[in-house]
């Protein structure tokens, strides 16, 4: 299968899948984590990739992360000026699991919590008003570790600022919260690089995933 590449050229898109008569339209928007950056096996062990694979063949699952991406529009990568992110819009998704933050705990691009809340506030809401979208999940972003954290990632940052900003955002736009902070404390093997999950962090990743929408009593399940 062909890629198309980024508007950058320099990393692939995962391969869109079309949606056949009937599926539950899953889109995963977000950065690196979402895309999968660094994992083996790629096409097969991004996260979203699993989360198709144990949602079946009810749900057309599509991977829309684009590494280094923020959800301030001021920041290095802005996902909103993305194609990815047009096109994940244009997919008009019936759930959407939305994380980004990791990128924006960059010194250079961290304005504080109330510029990160409205930023990715305006990303939600572009999504909840969509027709076709039926709930949203919120990630928290994992923690990272190292000494230093790769990447110029800031461990506290995202602990202590982002977290709880993803937490209320989501309590208030009435969306599914996950955080994966929690999810992941204490489980740095299942980062290759500190950062990024691997095979077994991908996986862990996409049944948590799968083990909260099914909290939500989806029937499609």
């Amino acid at each position: 299968m062909l890629f198309e590449w980024i508007n950058r050229g320099t990393v692939p898109i995962y391969p869109m899948k079309k949606p056949k008569s009937g599926q539950v339209r899953i889109a995963c928007s977000g950065d690196s984590i979402t895309y999968g950056y660094g994992v083996e096996n790629w096409r097969k062990n991004n996260y979203p990739a699993v989360l198709g694979t144990l949602l079946g063949n009810g749900c057309c699952v599509n991977n829309f992360g684009v590494p280094g991406s923020t959800a301030h529009s001021g920041g290095d990568r802005p996902y909103v000026k993305e194609r990815v992110f047009q096109k994940s819009l244009a997919f008009c998704p019936d759930v959407v699991i939305l994380m980004l933050g990791t990128n924006d705990s960059k010194p250079y691009n961290w304005k504080g919590q109330a510029v990160y809340r409205e930023e990715l506030r305006k990303i939600l809401q572009a999504y909840k008003a969509l027709p076709s979208v039926s709930s949203i999940l919120l990630l928290a972003p994992p923690p990272a570790w190292g000494d230093p954290v790769a990447f110029d990632i800031q461990a506290d940052v995202l602990k202590d600022e982002i977290r709880p900003v993803v937490q209320t955002l989501a309590k208030d736009e009435k969306a599914q919260f996950l955080d994966l902070h929690s999810v992941f404390k204490g489980c740095p093997e299942k980062f290759w690089d500190g950062v990024h999950p691997n095979a077994a962090g991908a996986k862990m990743l996409a049944k948590t995933i799968c083990q909260a929408i099914a909290k939500e009593g989806n029937v499609w399940l």
